[in-house]
């Protein structure tokens, strides 16, 4: 996320001290793993070597990663490789850590404590879902489109902060036209 973006973190008083360059505008997989790794081998590792039942909750890129060092699995298939939201992923270790299991095309090991054909079932349902609600993602709709200016305009005061640059030069007709394209039901309110 750029720094000119309004939701940029740099625009929350609680972040504001902490300098420009301290503050992330994302994170690659390889930032994930330079982050999650280290954890991984000095606390995790020991916990299980001492018997411990480790649960890992996360989210989907940090579970990615972990799965990308623990099964060896390529960049190129990491990248298209599925973690269902709210699925248990269950490994089974060997003495020196290493997964246990016939992987699959990719060399994943894990497996997800859910039918697979259930879970494909879901999956296509929700492929089916995003195609039939497509026409609502066809086009990139700028902030100042999706969100009245009244909006942003108290927010900006009720957290003492600047309008942003694209709502202070929006005329306030923009807010209003939207509120009308939600009630004609051409748009779904936020």
């Amino acid at each position: 996320m750029r720094p000119d973006h309004p939701f940029w973190t740099g625009r929350d008083r609680r972040y504001q001290h902490l300098g420009p360059n301290a503050l992330p505008t994302g994170e690659s997989l390889r930032m994930c793993q330079e982050r999650v790794l280290p954890y991984w081998v000095d606390n995790i590792v020991p916990a299980m070597r001492r018997g411990k039942r480790v649960l890992v909750a996360a989210h989907n890129n940090t579970l990615r990663c972990l799965v990308q060092h623990m099964d060896n699995i390529a960049i190129e298939n990491i990248r298209d490789f599925e973690i269902p939201t709210g699925i248990p992923l269950i490994y089974r270790l060997s003495d020196e850590m290493e997964p246990i299991g016939k992987p699959d095309a990719i060399g994943f090991k894990g497996k997800f404590l859910i039918d697979a054909h259930k879970r494909d079932t879901e999956y296509l349902a929700n492929i089916e879902a995003l195609h039939t609600f497509k026409h609502r993602y066809d086009r990139v709709v700028s902030p100042v489109e999706g969100l009245p200016r009244e909006d942003v305009v108290r927010e900006c005061e009720t957290f003492g902060i600047e309008l942003p640059k694209a709502w202070a030069e929006t005329k306030k007709e923009i807010g209003q036209k939207r509120r009308e394209a939600e009630k004609a039901g051409d748009i779904v309110g936020h």
